[in-house]
């Protein structure tokens, strides 16, 4: 992952409730948010960038109750 989008990540959720990301894609900056232990959430208009993401997060921290901020339009 990505040095700068961790840290970007990190920063901005430490003054803010929680870390949105409107176009989150492939979920860098959400599995960032995640990693640092910060509220997230991630919309994006495509089903299949929202089970791409839900698969890297359940296969990186291994429960499907970190996905549950995941929305799709």
């Amino acid at each position: 992952m990505s040095p700068l989008i961790y840290t970007t990540a990190g920063a901005l959720a430490d003054t803010c409730l929680f870390y949105g990301d409107p176009f989150c894609g492939c979920g860098t900056a959400i599995a960032a948010a995640e990693k640092s232990d910060r509220r997230w959430i991630g919309i994006d208009v495509t089903h299949l960038a929202i089970a791409s993401i839900r698969t890297r997060l359940c296969d990186a921290y291994g429960t499907a109750s970190s996905t549950s901020s995941l929305a799709s339009l």
